[in-house]
């Protein structure tokens, strides 16, 4: 057996467990080892470390061991000046896990190599890092792996859907490049709350990239396996790909004074065995704290619970043109669920909806929009914004963003607003452009599946090529108008001659049928002319006719062009009836401004019926018009509601991160309010609850940071004299990562929102010593100090800098947060070697919460 695929199609597959673990076990075993701070540099100056730990993984019944280079990026690398040495590290780390693995195979049980690609520091959806940066070093990773001949890529540990994207893109390119078939694993990180760290969900995670050329896709890391059978139950039910379950040895807990993780290798081992014999679970293994004695006792527990395995429930497609590879998973009686979603950063939202259509925003269009092309000319991209949340806010389910404009540059303008949007919104985008280079950046923004609009037949086959390959590995639904070389398609026979040929180039390069949309396009009917008389009616007609022939397939309108030239009531009537027609005969989504659009049972029976015979062309369009001249339709009036107050304005403004109105809201309140009662009684008590919804669950991470961005600027359009600033006197805090560590993510996190509420941050960096961190506070002299600490390791080093700073004297309060940690282990064991307080820093937003105390 050669292909990891077939053995996941044969049995229940058992990965390793941590290799980070397992060094700093070795490394604490052999007294003479040199203390090296990169695990991926013993790839090459202790080789053998790492070969040892192979050894004792597949001892211990391992079918798949992982290569030691989780954090072999180039740019993670120069925190140790080995950036130079990426390429040699990781082509290291494939080739010793390859040998051992050869070493251990034979035809009774094949042993397979997984080349391991970690999540970095930096997250790409809040612009830590570039689409473009973070390519090129997964880039440089997956050549490594390919050339050296892994059986299986695993994208694992993700805390960002983008950076997912990010990485499968670049491992995409590198196959096609190389023309070899690698399949590949997508695992997140998710944590209690069911988010991964930027706030997506498990469910949007799973839409995001169930339908995208991948083998697997699973969780690790994050907690044990006694923690997460809900989220293993959501997968197996979403997901029809293999499925892997890769966690912790349990919670870190306090034990003698030490931070350890609470499951035994047996209970770990039983838990595991529970889950596989409840859930369709292809591949399991451990993370974080799983040794070898972990997967030992997990291959024994597993091996007596295997079940008879049915084939995959999709195709493998391995060699021919296809550059990628797709898997199946075990199906028997669990039921998958076949829905198709678009996806934001946060949620996921079905294609077809019940009930039709899928509402698709138009306000954000500068073609159909003065005031939108206004905000754009002026670069007023937080009136942008607005406009594109009110949208939301009035039920659109995904929003067109255009921002063609002959005086400005389209790719620029994608630059700066898509990031806006990606982080803000919680609706799925579509992307209109007729520009490729623009649609392709501004997907490098976008977090989640969105839609772009669009392609067509018009410059032959080679063009849509380009863009169904490029919708495939960036992951994008793509909208095929019905335009060929002689032009716009008008009858129903011309529309699926064109549709056909579009389908045929789909499936030669392997784009899903459920990611296609196609709008069947109409002309206006108010010119009259003949040859467009029927123009609805052909619409309608090929909507229905690919409804019924092609059920996964997609269909799409913009709805307002069939009443382009007539006033706007008779277009509202037309448009809302032309509507109706097109989703009563299969329309999946309509692109309207749904404020436009009346309900059928607010319109007359009377014009009903003229809409219908305009539209089935049983009525010339004069004779239409001339039974509307007086017409007004009846609409209810809209309650209007009362006015908020500027104060109140200016807190939700600060509740909702929208700072569009603010600079309005504070100079009418500072008529009649000092400034600092503005701050005290408005813009503090606004912060607090946003971090209350954070702490609850109902806010995510970007939110809170706009909250953040927002306070600052409200705070900045105050204008406070120099007297008030002196009387403010604002706190100070140094941030660090302590040695060992070289993450960041949260520190930089806390960074963002303490800084964007007035308070003075001095960030020093990541592996700092107790004698550099007691240098920085004798520099800055701050009102209090953070430490961070990602690993478990790194827990240790904590606990001695807070020794020596009370050796030295220093005893400002101090907070302490990080994956590794626990209330637990902060307030018994950190707190004892401290003079001053020492407190626990759950998430980003405690941080803040830690000043404003230390302030009161």
């Amino acid at each position: 057996m050669t292909n990891i695929i077939d053995l996941l199609k044969e049995k229940i597959v058992i990965f390793d467990g941590a290799m980070g673990t397992s060094i700093q076990n070795k490394l604490l075993s052999e007294k003479d080892l040199p203390n090296i701070e990169c695990n991926e540099y013993l790839n090459i100056v202790k080789p053998n470390i790492i070969k040892d730990i192979h050894s004792d993984f597949l001892k211990a019944g391992a079918d798949v061991i992982e290569t030691n280079t989780f954090g072999a990026l180039p740019y993670l690398l120069t925190e140790f000046s080995l950036e130079d040495n990426a390429e040699l590290l990781n082509s290291a780390g494939v080739r010793l896990a390859l040998e051992i693995a050869r070493d251990f195979s034979d035809s009774s049980k094949p042993r397979f190599v997984s080349g391991s690609m970690g999540p970095g520091t930096k997250l790409p959806s809040l612009l830590q890092i570039s689409y473009d940066d973070l390519y090129k070093n997964y880039y440089l990773q997956a050549e490594c792996f390919i050339s050296e001949g892994v059986h299986l890529i695993q994208i694992e540990t993700g805390q960002d859907p983008l950076q997912m994207k990010i990485a499968l893109k670049a491992t995409l390119d590198v196959k096609k490049a190389l023309k070899k078939d690698i399949p590949i694993f997508l695992q997140a990180t998710i944590q209690d709350n069911g988010q991964m760290l930027v706030g997506t969900d498990l469910l949007t995670f799973i839409q995001t990239f169930r339908d995208m050329p991948i083998s697997g896709m699973g969780i690790n890391c994050g907690t044990g396996p006694h923690k997460i059978e809900h989220f293993v139950k959501t997968l197996t039910e979403n997901c029809p790909l293999f499925i892997s379950v890769l966690p912790n040895a349990g919670l870190p807990i306090l034990q003698d004074g030490k931070l350890v993780y609470d499951l035994t290798p047996e209970q770990f081992g039983a838990t595991c065995k529970d889950l596989v014999d409840k859930y369709r679970i292809n591949a399991i293994g451990g993370c974080c704290g799983t040794t070898y004695e972990f997967i030992g006792e997990l291959d024994r527990q597993i091996a007596g619970s295997m079940i008879e395995i049915p084939p995959p429930t999709l195709p493998i497609n391995v060699g021919g043109d296809s550059p990628h590879i797709y898997g199946g998973g075990r199906g028997g009686n669990f039921s998958i669920s076949n829905k198709t979603n678009l996806t934001s950063l946060f949620t996921s939202q079905e294609i077809k909806t019940a009930p039709a259509p899928l509402i698709i925003g138009e306000r954000a269009n500068v073609n159909g929009s003065k005031k939108f092309k206004k905000l754009l000319e002026d670069n007023d991209w937080e009136a942008m914004l607005e406009v594109c949340v009110a949208q939301q806010d009035a039920g659109s389910h995904a929003l067109d963003i255009c921002l063609i404009h002959l005086d400005r540059d389209e790719v620029k303008d994608m630059k700066s607003f898509i990031p806006l949007l990606n982080k803000t919104l919680s609706v799925p985008l579509m992307i209109d452009s007729m520009s490729f280079h623009a649609l392709e950046t501004a997907l490098k923004y976008i977090s989640g599946k969105a839609i772009v609009n669009s392609v067509n037949f018009e410059h032959g086959d080679e063009k849509v090529v380009q863009y169904i390959e490029m919708c495939r590995d960036m992951n994008a639904a793509l909208i095929c108008l019905t335009i060929d070389e002689e032009g716009m398609a008008r009858t129903k026979e011309e529309k699926i001659r064109i549709v056909e040929r579009f389908l045929a180039l789909c499936e030669r390069h392997f784009y899903p049928q459920n990611h296609v949309f196609i709008d069947c396009l109409t002309f206006a009917l108010s010119t009259g002319e003949g040859e467009y008389r029927d123009a609805g009616k052909e619409s309608i007609e090929t909507i229905k006719y690919l409804t019924e022939t092609y059920p996964e397939i997609n269909t799409i309108m913009g709805v307002s062009n069939v009443s382009y030239g007539l006033n706007p009531n008779t277009r509202q009537i037309l448009n809302s009836v032309f509507l109706s027609e097109c989703v009563q005969n299969g329309l999946t989504a309509a692109i309207v401004d749904s404020s436009k659009i009346l309900p059928i049972n607010d319109i007359s029976d009377v014009k009903i019926k003229l809409c219908h015979d305009l539209i089935y062309d049983n009525i010339s369009v004069e004779d239409f018009l001339l039974h509307f001249t007086d017409f007004e339709e009846t609409q209810a009036t809209k309650g209007v509601s009362e006015q908020l107050s500027p104060k109140e304005q200016l807190y939700q403004a600060i509740l909702k991160g929208r700072s569009a109105n603010i600079q309005e809201n504070i100079l009418e309140l500072s008529k009649t309010t000092p400034a600092l009662d503005i701050i005290n009684h408005t813009l503090i008590p606004a912060m607090q609850e946003v971090g209350a919804l954070f702490e609850r669950g109902k806010l995510q991470l970007p939110f809170v940071l706009k909250s953040a961005e927002t306070m600052k600027k409200s705070v900045d359009f105050l204008e406070i004299g120099v007297e008030i600033r002196e009387q403010m006197k604002p706190l100070s805090i140094i941030l660090a990562t302590v040695k060992g560590d070289v993450h960041d993510i949260g520190k930089n996190l806390v960074q963002i929102i303490v800084e964007n509420n007035g308070y003075k941050v001095y960030d020093i960096g990541v592996k700092k010593g107790a004698e550099e961190i007691y240098q920085a506070i004798v520099k800055y002299n701050p009102s209090c100090l953070g430490l961070s600490a990602l690993l478990i390791k790194s827990t240790e080093y904590m606990k001695e800098t807070l020794e020596y700073l009370k050796a030295q004297g220093i005893s400002i309060p101090v907070i302490c947060g990080g994956a590794a940690l626990n209330k637990d282990f902060v307030e018994n064991v950190l707190q004892k070697v401290y003079e001053g307080k020492v407190v626990y820093g759950k998430d980003a937003f405690a941080g803040l919460k830690f000043m404003r105390e230390i302030e009161s």
